[in-house]
């Protein structure tokens, strides 16, 4: 996999090209097999969330832009129920993800070979592969940064100053989905005015695109600031809350490297921001190196999840396979980038797909553990508010413990009244009024619901038919009445990140 004696290429003299025929026919095979496990499970439970949320859409959450939900809302609009089609956008832009990812090693200066490699690393990758089975905030970011690197990094080759006016219009998309491409931002500046290239920052385009992101920012900042920035007190609780046990930066590198597809992909992303650090060929392109390494320790330091950083990953993949070229790997670790451990990695990426039948899942399959059942607990919480009387079901509520519950009935229940939450993002998405005489509660403990509600009486058990353990396993449905406060003083009480 290694031997290509092409030099590196950082001029406009030399024009790379990209090696189409192979690096589509790899970003194809992902695509057609992503979209045909789509519809093996069910919705994913943040799928149901960005659907419930689309249908209340706003200039910001608590979780998340609103670029997300605004494009759920319009795929179900125009296929209503469809889960396949729901999917159709993340399997689109992983097709682009990996299609990124051999340009921007062509723009490093690699031929077919490294662009191949580079390619296949992202192909094979946990995160590419998961979050691009679902339609989520994740795959938007990966697309997004890994976007702004192929720009950033053929400025530097080409020096084409409307590039950078592309990486202000990739931000102001970028921070309708997530505020993350802010830290990103802060980074960039930091280093460039340190390290340089400081003529960036004076660059025409690069204000003009600076200007472009910031206008786009303004809405979802008015947003935060008048529900008293909800999104920081979000980053607040995560930052502290523990990953395996262990506080959130410490199994941080670790879960990169890994999810970056196991030895192939997190051996090409290490070595390859190494020798983005320390090459001469690739010396154009180190701020970019020295960016991602200050991203990563400003998440390390705020308690961030490992896939905050994956954007960057494929600039590391395209390094490593560039670099390959010019120094051979030492023998001791040299087997973890050859076509069978490739292959293996690939297997296991696969194998965590959606593949095996509904009654087959593991326990430990996140994904898959969270797609299943929310057609029951949607039916269970219909037939419960059915139950009531007529006088009751008048001034009925329904509230889900969680925002997968109560998006899970708002999207898929019928004929039910308004679903709220007090969980998240969904806790903006409404209040329930002051009449609200009856509350069928889905989830929760009945010790702590009785702490707000002078009557607590269980309705139900939502059982997971597939036998798997999952947030809708076991789910009680409760009738609540007798709230001990008025709707606006407890609600704020029950809201919780």
């Amino acid at each position: 996999m290694w031997g290509e004696p092409v030099s590196c290429v950082t001029t406009k003299s030399v024009r790379p090209t990209l090696a189409w025929w192979p690096v589509v026919a790899v970003a194809s095979v992902v695509a057609v097999l992503l979209l045909a496990v789509s519809g093996q499970y069910g919705y994913f439970g943040d799928e149901l969330y960005h659907l419930a949320a689309g249908r209340h859409l706003q200039w910001g959450y608590a979780d998340q832009g609103p670029l997300t939900p605004l494009v759920a809302n319009a795929v179900d609009a125009m296929f209503p129920g469809s889960v396949v089609a729901l999917r159709v956008p993340a399997a689109l832009l992983t097709w682009a993800l990996v299609v990124l990812t051999a340009a921007t090693t062509m723009e490093l200066g690699g031929g077919r070979r490294a662009q191949v490699m580079a390619a296949a690393a992202c192909a094979i990758s946990a995160n590419t592969l998961l979050f691009g089975h679902v339609l989520h905030t994740v795959i938007i970011d990966l697309f997004c940064w890994t976007l702004l690197g192929w720009l950033l990094a053929r400025w530097v080759r080409t020096r084409d100053d409307q590039l950078l006016l592309g990486c202000g219009v990739v931000v102001a998309v970028a921070v309708q989905n997530k505020w993350l491409i802010a830290a990103f931002c802060a980074a960039f500046a930091v280093v460039v005015l340190l390290a340089g290239p400081r003529e960036l920052l004076r660059r025409p385009m690069a204000l003009a695109g600076a200007g472009v992101a910031a206008i786009s920012a303004v809405p979802g900042v008015c947003w935060q600031a008048a529900h008293r920035w909800p999104q920081l007190s979000m980053a607040e609780e995560l930052g502290g809350q523990a990953v395996f046990g262990m506080p959130p930066w410490l199994p941080f590198v670790p879960m990169v490297l890994l999810y970056s597809g196991l030895l192939f992909g997190g051996v090409l992303a290490a070595y390859g921001c190494v020798r983005l650090l320390r090459s001469p060929e690739l010396a154009g392109y180190r701020f970019l190196a020295w960016t991602t390494l200050l991203v990563a320790a400003i998440f390390m330091a705020a308690g961030g999840r490992y896939y905050y950083v994956s954007g960057l990953v494929p600039l590391l993949w395209a390094a490593g396979a560039v670099e390959l070229r010019h120094h051979r790997p030492s023998a001791w670790w040299r087997w973890t980038l050859s076509w069978p451990v490739l292959v293996l990695c690939a297997a296991v990426g696969v194998a965590q797909l959606p593949v095996l039948p509904r009654d087959q899942l593991p326990a430990w399959d996140f994904f898959g553990r969270y797609s299943t059942g929310w057609p029951e607990v949607a039916q269970r919480v219909t037939a419960a508010y059915h139950a009531l009387p007529p006088a009751e079901q008048r001034g009925a509520a329904i509230i889900g413990d969680t925002y997968f519950l109560a998006s899970a009935v708002a999207v898929l229940a019928t004929d039910v009244p308004a679903v709220y939450s007090p969980h998240r993002g969904y806790a903006d998405l409404g209040t329930p009024p002051e009449s609200t005489g009856v509350v069928i509660y889905v989830g929760g403990e009945e010790q702590r619901l009785r702490h707000d509600f002078g009557e607590v009486q269980l309705m139900s058990v939502v059982d997971n038919p597939a036998g798997v353990p999952s947030t809708n396993d076991h789910v009680p449905v409760y009738r609540c009445t007798q709230p001990r406060l008025p709707w606006p003083q407890l609600w704020p009480q029950l809201g919780r990140f």
